[in-house]
């Protein structure tokens, strides 16, 4: 059995905005003690070590931005992106499209903008 993480994570922000009232800024982009919040959510999901693999799904113009902030951290080895949708729910369809799950597999689908996992639920 294998446990596969889906961070559905191609939603625009349009009700965050940041600096300025005409600047919105997509939260999984947005830095928490200087990583973005999407890093700090796939580290917090890898360090349970059940976890095989993790499915980033963005929109199609962030993958090569997710790509880049995930190799800078040495993450790409069991992260991989795919492309979003305009939903939630189309994200997470993109990511179990090409996720190689088998029927007794886990998959979990967790909001990518909510790192904050204690210990207790990472065991």
């Amino acid at each position: 059995m294998q446990v596969f993480v889906i961070l559905p994570a191609a939603g625009l922000g349009t009700r965050m905005v940041t600096g300025s009232a005409s600047r919105q800024a997509p939260k999984q982009f947005l830095e928490l003690h200087g990583q973005p919040i999407l890093i700090l959510t796939v580290r917090a999901f890898l360090q349970v070590s059940a976890v095989h693999r993790i499915f980033v799904a963005v929109r199609k113009n962030e993958m090569p931005r997710v790509e880049s902030q995930l190799g800078e951290h040495g993450l790409l080895d069991k992260v991989s992106v795919v492309e979003g949708g305009d939903t939630r729910q189309d994200s997470v369809r993109n990511a179990l499209k090409v996720l190689p799950a088998a029927d007794e597999d886990i998959v979990l689908v967790h909001d990518a903008v909510r790192p904050l996992i204690d210990s207790a639920t990472r065991s």
